[in-house]
């Protein structure tokens, strides 16, 4: 796939340009954090930004993402027997709710 269709499938999700930033900046900044799981600190540097303005786009993109992976990712329910299932007893109201939403 072409790198300007992800930027248009964040901005039909809800990304905007902001006026320091337009979104295919913010698009680059968010996967080279992910790609190579850098601090925003190193990051900085790279693209001569603030580390607030480098965490705001970052969480921006990632709230596109989070909106729109309800319509195009499929969670597959998960059971646990055995031993498994007693060592993770005691967590079994969170993953419940986990795996339902």
């Amino acid at each position: 796939m072409h790198f300007l269709t992800y930027v248009e499938f964040y901005e039909r999700g809800g990304l905007v340009r902001t006026r320091n930033v337009p979104t295919t900046k913010a698009v680059v900044m968010f996967l080279h954090i992910l790609a190579h799981n850098l601090k925003y600190k190193v990051v900085q540097f790279s693209y001569c930004r603030s580390k607030e303005t480098i965490s705001r786009q970052f969480n921006d993109v990632l709230r596109v993402v989070m909106k729109m992976s309800k319509d195009y990712l499929i969670f597959q329910s998960c059971s646990l027997e055995g031993a498994k299932a007693n060592k993770w007893r005691w967590f079994e109201v969170s993953l419940s709710i986990v795996m339902r939403d």
